[in-house]
């Protein structure tokens, strides 16, 4: 898979293609419907399958407010993943928003990359003002020559919900964290390096790794059943995400006991997958009943974790 990040100097074969438009945030199913459309497309007419997105998220540039549910870089795993032959990563700043929907088509979509088709979700909306829309594109389909297809909702049998960035970000506000999942056709993850913590897991009987957290949106304050994937092979364990209000801590932390484990990982990349919701975060009184519930929710964890 080709990572393009300029619209300078495009090189010729990767111009011509079915290209997918959209902020992919999760590369959740639907998501993965509308990439099955284009690589389907593609196949058919002899071209290759592209997609376009943005970085930052074009409502983190505009709010200053992260909401992406990814880092970059699982999300280039993720796309990856899906056999596409290129992704064009736009930088998303004033320029390229300034940008209006005629000045988008023909300037990036005509002039520099020639494309073959365009697949766009349900909701897509781009250009300045938001000017463009599927009708807007489905006109220029028409008259610049280009094939055209807007791919319509999907919803969960279960939850009878239609996959959604913003449906996922909501059922991980409440803790939803299997309804996440359903939706994302994933267990809902941060991965990053682990640091130096503040001993405090270790001095109360529970050794802990602690992980930087980057720009992202964060799941709802609390303890979760967890799975740590380390190299390639996974460990249970119960995290704690939030501000440890105990401790009068403020910036978020991810904090996680893996249950017999006691390697030294510092430094290294782990995996932590969310995998149910135990309680919210809380302020103790004593140490004493900070350690109880502690234990209460190794057990929980372990209880949830042996049943999934």
């Amino acid at each position: 898979m080709y990572i393009i990040r300029n619209f300078h100097n495009i090189p010729e074969h990767a111009k011509n293609t079915v290209i997918a438009l959209g902020n992919f945030d999760g590369i959740h199913l639907g998501h993965q419907e509308i990439i099955k459309t284009i690589k389907e497309t593609a196949k058919k007419s002899g071209k290759k399958a592209a997609l376009m997105t943005f970085e930052p998220h074009p409502q983190t540039f505009f709010n200053d407010k992260e909401i992406k549910l990814f880092g970059i870089k699982d999300k280039l795993n993720f796309l990856k993943e899906q056999g596409l032959d290129y992704v064009f990563l736009v930088k998303f700043n004033r320029d390229f928003a300034d940008l209006t929907a005629p000045e988008f088509v023909d300037n990036i979509l005509v002039k520099s990359l020639n494309v073959s088709h365009i697949v766009i979700g349900y909701d897509f909306i781009f250009g300045k003002n938001r000017g463009g829309n599927a009708e807007f594109l489905k006109e220029q389909a028409t008259k610049q020559g280009f094939g055209f297809d807007q791919i319509i909702p999907h919803k969960t049998a279960e939850y009878d919900l239609v996959y959604s960035s913003s449906a996922i970000r909501k059922a991980l506000s409440t803790g939803e964290i299997k309804k996440a999942a359903k939706l994302l056709g994933k267990n809902y993850f941060i991965r990053n390096r682990v640091r130096k913590g503040d001993g405090r897991g270790k001095d109360l009987g529970f050794c802990t790794i602690n992980l930087n957290l980057e720009n992202l949106y964060l799941p709802k304050f609390g303890v979760y059943a967890v799975r740590v994937k380390i190299n390639d092979q996974y460990f249970n364990a119960v995290a704690n995400l939030g501000v440890r209000p105990t401790f009068e801590k403020e910036e978020p932390n991810l904090e996680v006991h893996i249950f017999n484990f006691n390697d030294d990982l510092y430094g290294q990349k782990v995996k932590v997958e969310f995998i149910d919701f135990i309680r919210a975060e809380q302020k103790f009184a004593s140490q004493g009943e900070l350690i109880k519930q502690i234990e209460s929710d190794c057990n929980k964890a372990k209880e949830i974790l042996n049943a999934a």
